[in-house]
């Protein structure tokens, strides 16, 4: 058995339930969190049974990440051929409802097909409970409005699937920590019957539903191939114009792009926002072996501009 990671574990009820199990299933359980107000929950369960490490570390810097992949609690970690999942490290987070909860979740999704981070152990299973609006984001399907960037890298890197029925974890107040008010329920909108789970959410207020995904990494990992940087730039320059078709679009790539089109083996008027990962990952290969595309480095500065324009509006 390998060591179970929980990231925001919160009062810890997940990490009771692991630490349920006999130590020849869970031998040790890592939590992370440095919250005052909900370290108390789990220093007791520390206390009551020695498998429970608690690393008082932020899970949202990657520092935490590295410390632990250096210290003796990792050091006995095996690692396993990428063909098959890793049979028993694994990573469980409860998201939190911030923005910065998709860009943690962009960055865990970024490090599958390089095999860095925690994927250095091998194909790590993941499991998180997620609020629905970004769950929204990660899964929607060519033409939902919710479709975008942080989509098709979902689709690229990982398989996904719900773990429970969206009615499990409904409705929050009968689930999760702290219990919303009720001026905190009408914000949120929040989920009483199942039939509510998909309502726009007016914000990120506390109440707001979410549910338990399960994400394994591929196999295969398409973004590998062409590298990081280009999938990053051609997703994002071509999701400025997600409602338009791709024979239009695909000028956003450079001067003259429109010369890609021909090395396109699908329906080229089909809108951005319709096209899945293999479509893609055609895009991306015309992009690499194109001559007059920008360099790596006009790249990544071209994606800090962007950043930086979007910084400025927010």
């Amino acid at each position: 058995p390998a060591p179970q990671l929980t990231a925001y574990p919160g009062v810890g009820s997940l990490t009771r339930a692991l630490l349920e199990h006999p130590p020849s299933v869970v031998k040790r359980v890592i939590a992370i969190e440095d919250s005052p107000g909900l370290l108390p929950f789990l220093e007791p369960l520390a206390a009551a049974d020695p498998r429970l490490h608690i690393i008082r570390a932020n899970p949202f810097r990657w520092e935490t990440y590295s410390d632990l992949m250096a210290s003796p609690l990792m050091a006995d970690v095996a690692r396993h051929p990428w063909e098959e999942v890793h049979p028993g490290l694994q990573l469980m987070c409860r998201m939190p409802l911030t923005i910065g909860s998709e860009q943690l979740m962009s960055q865990f999704l970024r490090f599958a097909p390089n095999r860095a981070w925690l994927f250095q152990y091998g194909r790590l299973p993941m499991g998180f409970l997620l609020p629905y609006s970004l769950w929204d984001r990660l899964s929607a399907k060519p033409l939902d409005p919710t479709r975008c960037k942080l989509t098709v890298m979902t689709e690229a890197t990982c398989h996904t699937r719900l773990s429970l029925p969206l009615a499990t974890l409904q409705p929050y107040a009968a689930h999760f920590h702290p219990s919303p008010s009720q001026q905190d329920l009408r914000r949120a909108q929040t989920a009483v019957h199942i039939s509510d789970i998909t309502a726009r959410n007016k914000g990120k207020q506390l109440g707001h539903p979410y549910v338990s995904a399960s994400f394994t990494p591929r196999t295969e990992q398409v973004v590998r191939r062409a590298g990081l940087d280009h999938w990053d730039y051609v997703t994002r320059m071509m999701f400025v114009s997600r409602a338009q078709p791709v024979s239009e679009a695909i000028d956003r790539l450079g001067l003259g792009g429109k010369s890609l089109l021909k090395q396109l083996k699908f329906d080229t008027s089909k809108l951005v926002k319709e096209l899945e990962v293999h479509e893609w990952t055609q895009v991306v290969d015309a992009f690499v072996d194109w001559p007059f595309a920008p360099s790596v480095y006009m790249i990544q500065g071209m994606l800090e501009d962007v950043d930086a324009v979007r910084s400025s509006k927010a």
